[in-house]
């Protein structure tokens, strides 16, 4: 097969996937997979579309066999979580975010995936560990504020979370979920001084 056809079915796989033409995309990454079987990438691709296509026990022994294969590959693991997460099971997404924690700790997406896990768990003390690691990590900190301010919400404390609402919005003025949590907020301030 030409390269441009790798190209293109790359192309397709993240054009389908942005259109949530998730079908489409897991064509696409059967395709991508077969042509470079042994392509950790376009195997957990493939894998991340079948999940989004319901086929979760396909996705989970694909990805089972990477995590095997290369156990530090810290992608695999929290691809294996991210599956667990949405297939429902939040111990076992919690194991895997915990392990991609402990092979990419420097990093913010390990810790804001183990605290929303967390969070869904209504094991906030934790997930509130779990974001302000995040703070200390390299990345994504503007998200991990607006994970934190939802968490210190749910513990009932509006001032903390407006402010890690408004440190999101000072990193990345255009963060929309930031500024639609502190608008909600705002909402609820509203309806409290109804009272």
């Amino acid at each position: 097969m030409r390269s441009e056809s790798l190209d293109e079915l790359r192309e397709a796989y993240f054009t389908a996937l942005k259109a949530d033409q998730h079908f489409a995309a897991a064509e696409a990454g059967r395709r991508l997979m077969e042509i470079d079987p042994v392509s950790t990438i376009w195997r957990r691709m493939y894998a991340l579309a079948l999940s989004s296509t319901d086929r979760f026990v396909d996705a989970e022994r694909l990805l089972l066999a990477l995590a095997a294969e290369e156990p530090a590959n810290d992608g695999t693991t929290l691809s294996l979580g991210r599956l667990y997460r949405d297939w429902g099971n939040l111990p076992e997404a919690e194991r895997w975010f915990r392990r991609t924690c402990e092979l990419s700790p420097d990093k913010t997406w390990p810790w804001i995936f183990l605290g929303t896990a967390l969070t869904r768990q209504l094991r906030l003390p934790e997930a509130e560990v779990a974001m302000r690691q995040a703070l200390l990590a390299e990345g994504d900190r503007d998200e991990a504020y607006l994970n934190l301010g939802n968490v210190r919400m749910l513990l009932g404390d509006q001032a903390d979370a407006r402010h890690c609402y408004e440190q999101a919005i000072a990193i990345c003025p255009d963060y929309e979920a930031a500024k639609l949590r502190l608008s909600d907020l705002n909402e609820v301030e509203r309806i409290q001084a109804m009272e």
